[in-house]
């Protein structure tokens, strides 16, 4: 797998987190930690270009903070 993630494809990023996965507990300063630090790097910066996440909107924020906290809309209605 190489480190250039403008080349990568599905399969690339697929098998990337795949390694993640078994790897994850590494001993801190092994060799497989190194390689774990490497390719969540890669991943982020693949996810950053090809799965980017939008700011909210506030009507998200309100929704997400009412689900949060077992909130009704009437309920809300009698805070606000």
């Amino acid at each position: 797998m190489n480190n250039d993630i403008t080349t990568w494809t599905e399969t690339d990023y697929d098998s990337a987190l795949s390694r993640i996965y078994t790897i994850m507990d590494a001993e801190p300063g092994s060799p497989d930690d190194a390689e774990l630090e490497r390719l969540v790097g890669l991943v982020e910066l693949y996810e950053a270009r090809h799965y980017p996440i939008g700011e909210p909107s506030l009507a998200d924020v309100v929704e997400f903070q009412m689900e949060q906290r077992g909130l009704t809309v009437p309920q809300l209605n009698g805070l606000i």
